[in-house]
């Protein structure tokens, strides 16, 4: 189920030993709709061992290239608390509220990055925190007026084996390619592939690299409206 989640991390430090945490977040998308201002999250240590977690929002942006940049976000999105410490069985319900009016003519994307810290306590300044193991949230916050997603795409000059195709979001919120074929003239299949967990924010651009028999004319690109939690 997307909307709860459960993480398990083996987390190996200088020495040989470990420390394996298990968590349970609840949902693993935070999404404000247009109305909201506020809205929250749970999680729970399912694991045998106290851990530690510091949480950050970052926005969250994508070049040409698709790939993400992340930016220390602004005060006009708070997560609280911002560390805490949860003990076998526990659980925390986490926060996020939005403390001044953002423009909602597009969506506004940001990352949740969830750190397990640890305090070391050999060959290190007393009291300085490590990353154990680091979890990525995406959070959205709705524009004003969800309208009908809309994409537009290129093929590029392809090589023997691969054909480029680049596509551009053209929606003013987030949406989620699944796959992707190509097809010739005779509108015959001569590439397919999947496209595992990919995001492609509003007005931004992706391109892949989908494997072909010989050379494509069309693409046919499923993808669909992420909205919601």
């Amino acid at each position: 189920c997307m909307s709860r989640l459960l993480f398990v991390v083996a987390a190996l430090f200088l020495s040989t030993s470990s420390i394996a945490s298990s968590l349970t977040l609840n949902p693993v998308k935070i999404y404000f709709p247009a109305d909201k201002t506020i809205t929250s999250m749970k999680i729970t240590n399912t694991g045998t061992s106290p851990v530690i977690l510091q949480l950050r929002l970052k926005t969250w942006q994508q070049n040409k290239q698709g790939n993400a940049i992340y930016r220390k976000s602004n005060s006009s999105l708070l997560v609280t608390p911002p560390l805490f410490k949860l003990l076998p069985g526990e659980h925390q319900i986490v926060r996020f509220a939005i403390l001044t009016p953002l423009a909602r003519n597009e969506e506004h994307s940001y990352r949740l990055f969830i750190d397990e810290v640890v305090n070391k306590q050999s060959k290190q300044p007393k009291g300085e925190l490590h990353i154990a193991m680091r979890f990525i949230l995406p959070v959205f916050v709705e524009e004003a007026h969800h309208t009908a997603s809309h994409i537009d795409y290129t093929l590029a000059s392809p090589t023997k084996s691969q054909q480029p195709v680049t596509v551009k979001n053209k929606s003013s919120h987030h949406i989620y390619i699944t796959n992707i074929t190509l097809k010739d003239k005779a509108h015959k299949t001569v590439g397919h592939k999947k496209i595992p967990a990919n995001y492609l924010l509003a007005h931004a651009q992706q391109t892949y690299n989908i494997p072909i028999k010989h050379k494509a004319t069309l693409a046919e690109i499923n993808y669909r409206d992420d909205k919601g939690p």
